[in-house]
């Protein structure tokens, strides 16, 4: 740093003296001008002067060259040098600083230099994280995010967007839906935002899409799956209709039953009892489906409260329960229980295998058998069902956990089903971590087989 004061400090002495040589000159020039005028020197001596100030003038342009051309070479170097650091900035480089040249007027450029990249960094810096932090949202967003350029390149396009299209885009004419790509076409060329839903894939699947236009000619689009909601918006239609169904047959029985009763204590007072008979039916029939309803309506507020409950000791609770509509109907129960720890609602799990039980005894003929197993498999309690009844058909296995599904409605009801028996049980199996299935022949008989895991030891 010295070094570079001390050539500072030259360069100015020279061009110093240079400065004094140059005044010099020209006020010897004028001095020599001024005898010209006046006549004081004679040819000769003033041809004389005019060689020396020649000579000297000669000299100081000579001096004064080398001097402009050290200065030059002096200061084109830190020129150069911030000229670099300026561009390697620009280029991204904001962790450079300009080095001290010695040069005062150019050390404050490079101090300004300093500063200027300092900030950009810090802002760059906090851009970069703004950005990433964006990144994380929209990551794990379950809606589909796309950022369509004006030449209809995709800018970005997150996770969630790969999932519901299969692939993420690099550009518009990729998209598969063409309806999608149509609605991007409307949302660009028409208002600022434009909506529609898209039916796509198989199985099939409902986007909802959201388009709205930028400023610079982009569109930003928005994708959610709507098939789930969907589904359970059919479905929920579907249940209110078939429960409306299912409780108008039970009323227009009791209704018909007394009214039936009502005439005949006039004209047949001896059928009066077979009218009460078919309505007190039909209002157990009734009572049996709401109830149902509210085990299902209970299932689905809320999750159970589990806690290490002895599965065998709830079956055989469960079996003896049934073992006087069993021995009614004149079918037989065998239990073959291995003692077991579940983690579960004791209330939950009873409903699931009481109805199970209960759905064998309907379907077994009298002189059948319902054999009710409990085994351990692999650190699962599995629950089989087996009875010798009728079966289920082989398109019917797939529907069985149906709400309100029947193989044979008029048996069902002539048997005091509601339909939402193996429903429930599904339900109850599922929010336990478990599965359930059936296997059945017809002739031969059903087994149903549900899976929960086994609390640990």
């Amino acid at each position: 740093m010295a070094e570079r004061y001390g050539r500072a400090r030259l360069t100015t002495r020279l061009m110093t003296a240079f400065a004094v040589v140059f005044l010099v000159l020209i006020g010897g020039l004028g001095f020599l001008v001024d005898l010209s005028i006046r006549g004081d020197l004679d040819p000769a001596e003033l041809a004389t002067v005019r060689r020396d100030l020649a000579y000297a003038a000669g000299l100081a342009g000579i001096v004064g060259i080398v001097v402009v051309g050290v200065v030059a070479h002096f200061l084109a170097r830190p020129l150069r040098r911030l000229a670099a650091v300026a561009t390697s900035i620009a280029d991204g480089r904001v962790d450079l600083r300009p080095e001290r040249s010695g040069v005062v007027e150019l050390d404050r450029l490079g101090i300004a230099i300093g500063r200027t990249a300092s900030e950009l960094g810090s802002r760059l810096a906090q851009l970069e994280g703004e950005r990433r932090r964006l990144e994380v949202v929209l990551e794990a967003l379950d809606l589909g995010v796309l950022l369509v350029a004006g030449d209809d390149s995709v800018l970005y396009a997150n996770a969630a967007t790969a999932s519901l299209l299969g692939s993420r885009p690099r550009d518009l004419s990729e998209i598969a839906p063409p309806a999608l790509r149509r609605l991007v076409a409307d949302g660009r060329d028409g208002a600022r935002s434009t909506e529609g839903d898209v039916e796509y894939g198989a199985p099939s699947r409902i986007l909802h899409v959201t388009v709205t236009s930028l400023d610079d000619g982009g569109v930003l689009v928005v994708l959610d799956d709507i098939s789930e909601r969907r589904r359970i918006e059919a479905m929920r239609r579907d249940f209110v209709t078939d429960a409306s169904h299912e409780m108008k047959t039970p009323v227009a029985g009791i209704l018909a039953s007394v009214e039936a009763a009502e005439t005949a204590l006039s004209r047949d007072p001896d059928r009066v009892r077979g009218f009460l008979d078919q309505a007190s039916a039909s209002a157990r029939h009734l009572a049996r489906l709401v109830g149902d309803l509210l085990d299902l309506s209970r299932l689905e507020a809320a999750e159970p409260d589990r806690s290490p409950v002895a599965l065998d000791l709830i079956i055989r609770d469960e079996v003896d329960r049934a073992s006087a509509s069993a021995e009614a109907a004149g079918v037989r129960l065998d239990v073959d229980l291995r003692p077991v720890t579940v983690m579960g609602a004791r209330a939950d799990l009873g409903l699931a295998v009481g109805n199970l039980i209960e759905n064998a005894i309907r379907y077994s003929a009298p002189g059948g058998t319902v054999q009710v197993v409990l085994a351990v498999e692999d650190g699962t309690a599995v629950v089989a069902v087996r009875d010798t009844g009728i079966g289920i058909p082989t398109w019917a296995l797939p529907r069985v956990f149906e709400r309100f599904f029947r193989v044979d409605a008029a048996r069902s009801r002539a048997t005091g089903g509601t339909g939402l028996g193996l429903a429930i049980v599904k339900h109850v199996v599922e929010r336990h971590g478990g599965t359930v299935d059936v296997t059945s022949e017809l002739g031969v008989g059903s087994t149903f087989r549900i899976r929960i895991p086994a609390a640990p030891a």
